[in-house]
């Protein structure tokens, strides 16, 4: 039994130490979507949840900045650890979807250029306000 004790106060400490079980951030959005980090908060993405237990990454990590309304979701991303290039999404919002059918109907990672067609193409509005969610610290 005291052997038992000590596993669980050493787990318990274990767990702790590595930031426990939940996520080093998590902000709710609108619907069934969220931006959450696991490890660390430059690692953010936007992800779906179709219960209270289960989430789906639907963009890749490094998003910096996201915007949304009721119909839309925009995220920009940087890329892998290159600061001077931005991947952009846009997810088109349906809670009706499964999880898995909401990974694979994103766009993105778009280009510029390639964002701003597709913007114009489903009529996403230019009123969605931009949060800035982290900022890159230079290593100098």
């Amino acid at each position: 039994m005291r052997k038992v004790i000590l596993l669980i106060i050493t787990l318990g400490l274990f767990l702790q130490g590595c930031g426990g079980l939940g996520f080093v951030y998590k902000k709710h959005l609108v619907g069934n979507y969220y931006l959450i980090a696991v490890d660390v908060k430059e690692n953010i993405c936007v992800s779906y949840s179709d219960d209270n237990n289960s989430y789906w990454n639907i963009t890749g990590e490094r998003v910096y900045e996201a915007g949304y309304n009721n119909d839309f979701i925009i995220a920009k991303a940087y890329q892998s650890c290159d600061k001077d290039v931005t991947e952009y999404y846009l997810i088109s919002i349906n809670d009706g979807q499964d999880s898995l059918k909401v990974q694979y109907e994103k766009f993105g990672p778009l280009t510029k250029e390639d964002f701003e067609r597709k913007k114009i193409e489903l009529k996403v509005p230019d009123t969605i306000h931009f949060e800035k969610l982290w900022t890159w610290e230079s290593e100098e």
